[in-house]
């Protein structure tokens, strides 16, 4: 299949599932916002520079649109605090509570999979 035959697929595949779990699935599709949800819940509220240390390896430029994503979509809340150098402060909104929630299952489920996966026998050959 090439990939604008892939991509066309995809884009029907959007319009036409009305699967209640694929609004929040398409919220978690981004690669860094599991990882901040599970930081600023596990803190309560983090300072930008703070989330951006707590995150290993993602840029200050991709967690400004992360951040801005999940801000538009209610699950987190940004609080501007005032200083010499105004500064950012992020916290999980009762929505993105709910949502921090369910990953933690997933990860829960993730890390059991893992496990029982490294202790199945390999089959032979």
């Amino acid at each position: 299949m090439r990939v604008q035959d892939a991509s066309k697929a995809l884009s029907l595949h959007k319009v036409r599932c009305t699967c209640c779990a694929a609004g929040a699935l398409d919220i978690l599709r981004g690669r860094w916002v599991s990882c901040i949800m599970k930081r600023v819940g596990e803190h309560g509220t983090l300072h930008f520079c703070a989330l951006q240390r707590a995150v290993p390896g993602i840029s200050k430029k991709v967690l400004t649109q992360q951040l801005r994503h999940l801000e538009q979509a209610g699950l987190l809340r940004r609080e501007p605090r005032p200083a010499a150098r105004p500064q950012m402060f992020y916290s999980l909104t009762a929505r993105g509570q709910e949502l921090k929630k369910a990953l933690d299952d997933l990860r829960e489920l993730g890390a059991r999979w893992q496990h029982e996966d490294a202790h199945k026998p390999h089959a032979q050959s």
